[in-house]
């Protein structure tokens, strides 16, 4: 059992209520535009490893991450759908939140590493 994460990006203005996603084929013009932010939005799955692709077993939420911080109730509602999912997977609760802080924390620093 592991975590799968799928991390994507947005430009948002806040006065207009614009959001543009990655897979937009104008993102790269509107990140390069000062007016708005870019905003990480970070999915975890609950995984079993497959030779090809892994088996998604359950949806444990999304964490956006505007300059590499975590909304504390996104991250809180993220945890209790693990521990919801923990017997499942055949692990404690605890073990598995755990697995899933240690996951996160190395996902978010390695990417601020990759972007210097």
């Amino acid at each position: 059992m592991y975590f799968h994460i799928e991390e994507r990006q947005s430009w948002i203005r806040t006065g207009t209520h614009t959001v543009v996603f990655d897979r937009d084929p104008d993102f790269p013009r509107f990140a390069q535009d000062p007016g708005g932010n870019i905003q990480r939005i970070v999915r975890v799955w609950l995984a079993d490893p497959k030779p090809v692709r892994p088996y998604k077993r359950a949806y444990l939420g999304a964490v956006m991450l505007f300059a590499n911080r975590a909304r504390l109730s996104q991250l809180r509602r993220m945890f209790r759908t693990a521990s919801v999912h923990a017997d499942s997977s055949g692990q404690s609760s605890k073990h598995l939140r755990r697995k899933l802080i240690t996951t996160l924390r190395k996902h978010i620093c390695n990417e601020c590493k990759n972007k210097t």
